[in-house]
């Protein structure tokens, strides 16, 4: 494995919105956004000024209010364009990862991002009658091969879960939106099969 920088490592421990955004090369878009969105402009004025010294510092109940505003606002929030960019960035890293598997013949029928209590972070869903045919172990492993043949960073592969395509979580799915054009679909709040899902993001069922 790759080893991060570890001059980015260290300048990342920080709650300075200018310091971060650099350190993680979004600065064009952030430009971009104040560009073409006046609000975010000024939501993003006032989220900077926070720091961990101001936190101790007494506030008027109007500030208060307007760094929570500026942080969470539906519309032009930082925390927003934030999540938004983050989902944009990793919906590129699964279309990839499909790509891949696809042209190493896998044929994937179920392919998502997904998001449960079970785990505390996002999963990379796949099901493939293929991989139904090997030991987890080497499920694991055939898919890690294909994307290291590939070029594909191991630093870069998000965390994965294979399911078996008779898994009941993966036959729900399938039962519901296997004749559909489900990519970008985003779904949550629901429980398929044997899991509850808090989010997700999918690419394909079929």
């Amino acid at each position: 494995m790759i080893s991060p920088d570890k001059r980015n490592v260290d300048a990342s421990h920080t709650h300075d919105l200018n310091a971060l955004v650099p350190i993680a090369n979004l600065e064009l878009r952030r430009l971009e956004q104040v560009r073409t969105d006046a609000s975010f402009r000024d939501y993003w004025d006032i989220a900077q000024q926070w720091s961990e010294q101001s936190r101790y510092r007494r506030h008027e109940s109007s500030e208060a209010r307007a760094l929570v505003e500026s942080v969470g606002s539906a519309r032009h929030g930082v925390l927003r364009w934030i999540k938004q960019i983050l989902v944009a960035t990793d919906f590129a890293a699964g279309s990839r990862i499909l790509e891949i598997l696809d042209d190493a013949r896998l044929r994937v029928n179920v392919a998502m991002w997904l998001r449960t209590p079970e785990y505390e972070d996002w999963r990379f869903v796949l099901s493939s009658r293929v991989l139904d045919g090997l030991e987890p172990a080497a499920a694991y492993g055939r898919v890690h091969d294909e994307l290291g043949n590939a070029g594909f960073l191991v630093e870069s592969t998000p965390p994965l879960l294979l399911l078996k395509t008779r898994d009941p979580f993966i036959r729900a799915l399938r039962l519901i939106f296997g004749k559909k054009n489900v990519e970008g679909v985003r779904l949550g709040g629901q429980t398929l099969g044997d899991r509850f899902i808090e989010d997700a993001i999918v690419y394909r069922v079929r």
